[in-house]
């Protein structure tokens, strides 16, 4: 294999290349079998996500300096210090540039399916490699140049191939169908204490930014420091919690006022916690304007509750029809509840992973989908609702035998009332409920506050 690597611009006003065969075909393929091997050291973990909080399916290959997984890092190593490094160093104009993390990440149809817009704030370059052919899924990585939906632009790659980009930009994943694998590498300077991504300290890169103003970077800063003082409220640290909660709060003024619609989304959310529902719903509007979908949707429950605007039914429903064509799941499943285009919002909503949807979509699916989209609920966020409804599928579908054993084991997981009232139905009376191990919903029509 040719030592150098090919480099290819992406087309985009942020730092992001296309490095063509930075695998082999059977160097990408062996990195797949060995992640999905157990015996080889390989485990995809289900822990929230720092992004959406949902299960992140990802395997740790490399983490704090250290092999993880040791047969995979064989494999890579020549190709990231004999080829990868140099080439990063040269580009991104930094001797001292190191390997900091790696893992792999999969989108299966009964796991996550997205990965919402957001920054590699802890890197300063970030490598993502396929590890699939692209006739395997529909959808996968994007570019996302500004907060507007419609700017993402989806990285074209064949098994082994990458994309690589700064810290700067905004990307994420989409699979409508199929399944994904993709290996991630993250890179920082040698001894900078900024190694990890589940850290608190903010990188030199984004200060740097920020101080010159830069609107995306002043919200990363502002975010960085909302989930400091999440961690130490949860700590019982409350002064220091209070401290950098006001301090967020400033820095997302600033970053708002500097054109950066996320910062507007979460001072619309803040606004909106203070009672302040017309200066919610003004920022909401403005982070609207710019294509951030889920400020569609919380703009057009502004308009439908009538809370600091006009109540306007109609206008609701066009600014969620935004939100739905800016790919934000909740707003097409919001169009589906109020009977607008059902099907084809409930089907988009689904394919996003939505668990209310999939859920609702399971009820008219065969067997076979039913218990596809049941298991997707379950790990985006549904489960109490999704094990009801396994429950009462193994209870009796055409096409899936009868199993009552399976049926009284999803109720119990599930411990909902109708599950209980079903396990009741079962067995009699159930003398206490049954609490479900997995942690609660957090992708509801709730407000999120970051």
């Amino acid at each position: 294999m040719n030592d150098k690597v090919v480099e290819q611009r992406a087309g985009l006003p942020k730092r992001a290349y296309l490095l063509p065969s930075l695998l082999s075909r059977e160097q990408a393929g062996l990195v797949r079998r060995l992640a999905e091997s157990e015996r080889a050291g390989a485990r995809f973990a289900r822990d929230p996500d720092t992004v959406d909080r949902l299960p992140t399916f990802e395997c740790a290959v490399f983490d704090g300096g250290k092999p993880v997984a040791t047969a995979v890092c064989r494999v890579l190593e020549p190709v990231v210090t004999e080829r990868l490094l140099p080439y990063l160093r040269h580009r991104f104009d930094c001797a001292t540039l190191e390997l900091s993390q790696a893992l792999i990440r999969r989108y299966l149809p009964t796991e996550r399916r997205e990965h919402p817009a957001h920054f590699d704030a802890h890197a300063t370059a970030t490598v993502v490699v396929s590890l699939c052919d692209p006739d395997d899924f529909v959808g996968g990585y994007y570019a996302q140049p500004t907060a507007d939906a419609a700017s993402a632009r989806y990285a074209s790659l064949d098994v082994g191939d990458a994309f690589c980009h700064g810290h700067d930009l905004r990307h994420g994943v989409r699979v409508l169908s199929g399944a994904r694998y993709s290996l991630v590498l993250w890179f920082t300077p040698r001894n900078h204490k900024f190694r990890r991504r589940r850290t608190s300290t903010t990188p030199p890169w984004h200060r740097e930014a920020a101080s010159r103003g830069e609107a995306d970077a002043l919200y990363n800063v502002a975010a960085r420091d909302a989930c400091e003082a999440a961690r130490c409220a949860s700590s019982g640290d409350l002064d220091e919690a209070a401290r950098l909660a006001a301090r967020a709060a400033q820095g997302h003024e600033r970053a708002a006022a500097a054109g950066s619609a996320d910062a507007m989304l979460n001072v619309g959310v803040l606004r909106y916690n203070a009672g302040d529902f017309e200066g919610a719903a003004a920022f909401w509007r403005r982070a609207a304007e710019r294509g951030k979908g889920n400020a569609c949707r919380y703009y057009a429950r502004c308009l439908t509750n009538g809370q600091g605007v006009k109540s306007d039914q109609n206008a609701a429903r066009r600014w969620l029809r935004r939100g739905a064509a800016a790919g934000d799941a909740s707003s097409a499943y919001s169009l589906y509840l109020a009977g607008v285009d059902a099907d084809k919002h409930l089907a988009a909503a689904a394919a996003s992973g939505h668990a209310g949807a999939c859920v609702d979509l399971a009820r008219t699916a065969s067997s076979r989908e039913a218990l596809t989209l049941l298991r997707r609920a379950v790990h985006n966020g549904g489960a109490a609702a999704a094990y009801c409804a396994l429950g009462r599928l193994f209870l009796g579908t055409p096409g899936l035998a009868r199993n009552l054993t399976a049926s009284a084991d999803f109720f119990a997981r599930s411990g909902t009332a109708e599950s209980q009232a079903c396990l009741s139905g079962l067995y009699g009376r159930v003398l206490r409920p049954l609490v479900d191990p997995t942690p609660p919903p957090s992708r509801d029509v709730k407000l999120l506050l970051w």
